[in-house]
């Protein structure tokens, strides 16, 4: 097809017979499109996708929930260890001032022969209330 039409452009005076060619074979229709079934891959993957998205939400919100609770109760007491603390005090850390991590939480995380460098929130909360804090 793609041939005559171009026999039939590069032969001089039939023009006419070009844009004829051009003109019926433009406006052919397309076949109709159908969708393809979906392979057992296909459905695999919207079957996990299915199944994960609500569960990670239902996991996300109890995992919010449980560590909720955690607020209602003192963190544990600092004790120091010397097993866990003995790469520091062999040798510190090389930026800083050579106990903070680039990720030092001061209420998660204790300085060895220091403790912790603020007070338990759950502690100032109770006395705020003029409740006794719970202890461990």
């Amino acid at each position: 097809m793609f041939g005559q039409i171009v026999v039939a452009c590069l032969k001089p005076g039939h023009l006419p017979l070009a844009a004829k060619v051009i003109q019926r074979y433009a406006h052919v229709p397309a076949p109709p499109f159908s969708q393809p079934k979906p392979t057992f891959e296909v459905k695999l993957a919207r079957f996990i996708v299915a199944l994960s998205v609500p569960l990670i939400g239902i996991l996300g919100y109890q995992s919010y929930r449980v560590e909720k609770e955690h607020e209602n109760h003192p963190r544990q007491p600092y004790i120091d260890y010397d097993h866990l603390y003995a790469h520091r005090k062999a040798r510190r850390l090389p930026y800083g001032d050579g106990l903070r991590t680039p990720f030092h939480n001061p209420y998660r995380n204790a300085l060895p022969g220091i403790g912790y460098e603020t007070e338990d929130p759950y502690v100032t909360k109770m006395k705020a209330e003029g409740k006794e804090p719970e202890s461990h």
